[in-house]
């Protein structure tokens, strides 16, 4: 299960099967939440039978591939469009090792997204929730990503764009006819404009879109990514991760400015491409020659291209251990998965992502406090800027001592088709000082004896802080917008493992709202949507006293567009 209203499985062909108590994917209820129909449902009741559903909301035409119709990029307006059940001769969501197939990328940049979908295919039960329903003898087909802190529901048809001489022109997986991938793609494409608006971007973002979960995105070169790795704690997160069954990716280190991708990667060491999107699949501790070895299984989503060092497919240590090599599946194949020691991954990789996807598991519940609208506004005088206390700020308190992610998110400006994300988005940090008297504080929040930490500032869609709130003490955290005079809105999540108040204040001696966190473990919510014909998705307006899950990307420290993965 995870945060944010997805926590029901969804019947996998359009919500039809009846529960237990008879009524219905599509009447249940929880909590007061009425779980309706999912729209593909609402669509599929009024076609006729063999009656195939066509998206004019998003055709198949070049204007679904690029912003402006009238200049594509070479091979786009020579797309062929053809129905799924056209194209192959047994078209299937899954098929054959299903999920498990690899995904290659297509002619888009996209890499990041991809390799999401890379690492997405490695838990059937999120991909569960994704698809939200399906109806192949109509070519309709429903899925769900998480934007602005809600789940937005899609609906695509199974018109997909072919090469004039055959093979899909973007996503793909190796089995041929199986749907999952491109399908998911096009309606990704479809939600944010177009196939072209996917081009460049960060691994963590689609991560966060397909999870609804807390993104910690990690320079390595930077001081904190330095000290990850000189006292060993970047392996302990990695193994925390698997553990957690957190979802992984990276990118590597440039070496050298020969160009190999459409989207400005650059040739790397031993067969790794620099400034390219990597999915981390598993994690391995084995036995070698006496010592043990941690071994990280890589997947490339452009399908070839591979590293050529130790523990690569032709790599003669797998002589040594062949009863290791069948079980971890390890073929000679350039197929884009390998395996590499953590060691040589350390001394090559430029980031880390991991995506941390948060269930409700035995034990303790997480907790959520969520502000749903925030804002730096002039009017309000709370757009003062890097180092000004005219921000606003959230007095906070713990019940007992708990840890505590808190999680800054901007919106995703990738919707507007005239600004870039980066354009768009504004450098933000997270500043925490000690208030003890209660009451928000004024320009001594930056002094000696009140400040506590404050995060870089960093040109990204979210950013994240993580620390110890003390039972009995209040801390003031202060979002701030680095250049005064600039509006934006935000939104701002707390989860912590026991319960917090906070309350919100613009002005000394105010109090704009007051929240309680949430527990995790009893929010259950599906979702549907509201038909529009004129927006490019359907949406769905969460609830702003229920939690709505956690999309954010934790840079702990980077640099503007450090992260950002244009192939």
């Amino acid at each position: 299960f995870f945060v944010g209203p997805l926590f029901v499985d969804a019947c996998p062909s359009g919500w039809q099967k009846p529960d237990p108590a008879g009524m219905g994917c599509g009447a249940s209820t929880h909590q007061g939440v009425v779980l309706r129909k999912s729209e593909a449902e609402k669509l599929a009741v009024n076609l006729l039978p063999g009656q195939l559903f066509e998206d004019v909301a998003f055709p198949a035409a070049t204007s679904s591939i690029c912003y402006d119709s009238t200049k594509p990029m070479p091979g786009w307006s020579t797309a062929v469009w053809k129905r799924a059940s056209e194209a192959f001769d047994s078209p299937a969501m899954f098929k054959g090792r299903g999920s498990n197939s690899l995904v290659e990328q297509g002619q888009v940049g996209n890499c990041w997204f991809i390799s999401a979908l890379s690492i997405i295919a490695t838990r059937p039960d999120i991909l569960r929730h994704l698809i939200v329903a399906q109806y192949p003898e109509h070519g309709l087909y429903e899925f769900r990503f998480f934007k602005g802190g809600e789940w937005v529901n899609v609906v695509v048809d199974d018109f997909l764009a072919f090469r004039p001489e055959g093979g899909l022109l973007f996503a793909r997986t190796t089995v041929d006819g199986q749907l999952w991938v491109p399908l998911m793609e096009k309606a990704y494409a479809k939600l944010h404009g177009s196939y072209q608006a996917l081009a460049g971007g960060e691994i963590s973002y689609a991560l966060v879109d397909m999870t609804g979960g807390a993104s910690e995105y990690i320079r390595l070169d930077s001081t904190i990514g330095s000290n990850l790795k000189k006292k060993g704690w970047l392996l302990s997160k990695i193994r925390q991760a698997k553990a957690e069954q957190w979802l992984l990716g990276c990118s590597f280190q440039r070496a050298s400015s020969t160009m190999v991708g459409a989207g400005g990667e650059t040739a790397g060491t031993q067969g790794l491409i620099a400034g390219h999107a990597y999915a981390i699949l598993d994690v391995h501790d084995v036995q070698f020659q006496g010592q043990p070895v941690e071994l990280l299984k890589i997947h490339n989503p452009w399908g070839h291209g591979e590293w050529h060092g130790p523990w690569s497919d032709k790599a003669p240590e797998w002589d040594q251990v062949p009863n290791l090599k069948q079980r971890l599946g390890v073929v000679d194949q350039d197929d884009g998965c390998f395996w590499m020691a953590y060691s040589d991954w350390e001394a090559h990789a430029a980031f880390l992502s991991v995506c941390r996807t948060y269930r409700n598991t035995i034990g303790d519940p997480f907790y959520v406090i969520t502000e749903p609208r925030g804002s730096w506004s002039v009017k309000d005088n709370t757009a003062g800027g890097m180092g000004s206390e005219k921000q606003p700020q959230y007095l906070v308190m713990a019940e007992r001592t708990t840890a505590a992610f808190i999680y800054l998110m901007q919106n995703d400006y990738r919707y507007d088709l005239k600004r870039s994300d980066y354009e768009s988005t504004r450098a933000v940090s997270i500043c925490v000082a000690m208030a003890d008297d209660g009451e928000r504080l004024g320009s001594e929040f930056f002094k000696p004896g009140f400040f506590k930490f404050g995060t870089n500032f960093v040109l990204s869609r979210a950013i994240g802080a993580e620390l110890v709130l003390q039972e009995g003490e209040c801390y003031d955290i202060m979002p701030i917008l680095k250049d005064a005079g600039q509006e934006a809105n935000y939104q701002l999540y707390i989860f912590s493992t026991n319960r917090v108040r906070m309350k919100k204040t613009i002005k000394k001696g105010s109090c704009e709202d007051e929240y309680d966190s949430i527990p995790l473990v009893n929010v259950t919510r599906k979702i549907t949507a509201e038909w529009d014909p004129k927006p490019r998705h359907n949406t769905y307006n969460g609830s702003p006293n229920l939690p709505s899950g956690m999309a954010t990307d934790n840079y702990t420290e980077t640099e503007a567009k450090g992260g950002w993965m244009s192939g």
